[in-house]
């Protein structure tokens, strides 16, 4: 006799499939001038341009990372004259104060470790390395470099590599001491930029292909923020080619790349759902028939 397969045991199989994740929601956060409160947007991945989700209710917000197993959106902001560490509300932009990091300069760029779960982020001006609090928003210096230039944007790879950029490179270095590992200079020809105060000012890995996004400064009169305009880039941290995407939300001042489930396998896992609840609801009806007759 040929066994028929269970139903249930498929069904099971489906919906215990390894979701496969499609990066493609990028966040953005703006503000034109440093006393203007910051919004959040999302950015098309096509051609850069931005939605606005809304207003943070902080001041400066130039730095935000992901934690990717929990979905909680970091940023550091000003408000009251407090700098503290927020979560943003990715639906209607809100922030929410966890609490002081302690100094006043402002945070450039911030990364989250994915592996051991740390949160990260850069002090330009002091040149150094934090790592945050995510229940208080105390900040605990880890390292600090000297000679960096401008400073701007900070991010860890899916493999725990931590690159910033600066001036014109790309540097992989060691976040327990901040020692450079490797550099490549970014190759921003033919991308039509001109090279006025021109900054990389955030960026984050898409964890799926490894693809490194940023946002990209460029002003005709430096003195002027409202002459600034601002774009979404590619970056390759192999070889530093810098592909322009296109022209974005002025005032754009950081990047952060959520993962997102496959459409198709979400699909796939409803279906194996499905078909579990079936099976069961079908074999317990059995079992009731089988008992009644008894």
């Amino acid at each position: 006799m040929t066994r028929r397969p269970n139903a249930f045991r498929i069904g099971l199989l489906l919906a215990m499939l390894p979701i496969a994740l499609n990066a493609q929601l990028i966040y953005g956060t703006a503000y034109i001038s440093n006393g203007e409160a910051s919004s959040l947007y999302t950015l098309n991945p096509t051609n850069g341009q931005a939605s606005l989700v809304g207003a943070i209710g902080f001041t400066r917000v130039s730095g935000i990372t992901i934690n990717r197993s929990t979905g909680i959106l970091y940023g550091v902001g000003r408000s009251d004259g407090i700098q503290s560490l927020i979560t943003i509300n990715t639906s209607t932009g809100a922030g929410t104060a966890v609490g002081s990091v302690g100094f006043t300069n402002n945070v450039t760029d911030m990364a989250f470790r994915q592996s051991d779960q740390k949160l990260y982020g850069f002090d330009r001006r002091s040149g150094k390395i934090v790592t945050f609090d995510t229940t208080t928003g105390a900040a605990t210096t880890v390292a600090t470099i000297s000679g960096l230039g401008s400073v701007s944007a900070l991010a860890f790879s899916s493999s725990g590599k931590l690159y910033y950029a600066h001036a014109g490179t790309l540097d992989e270095i060691d976040p327990s001491n901040g020692s450079v590992i490797a550099t490549v200079t970014l190759n921003f020809a033919g991308v039509g930029l001109n090279s006025n105060s021109p900054r990389i000012n955030g960026m984050d890995f898409d964890p799926t292909s490894g693809t490194l996004w940023g946002s990209f400064a460029q002003g005709g009169d430096s003195s002027n923020p409202n002459d600034y305009i601002n774009h979404l880039f590619k970056i390759d941290p192999l070889t530093g080619a810098v592909v322009k995407i296109g022209l974005s939300v002025q005032g754009l001042e950081s990047v952060a790349v959520a993962a997102l489930p496959e459409p198709a396998t979400t699909a796939l896992m409803v279906l194996g759902l499905s078909i579990v609840g079936f099976s069961a609801r079908w074999r317990f009806s059995r079992i009731a028939r089988n008992k009644s007759v008894a």
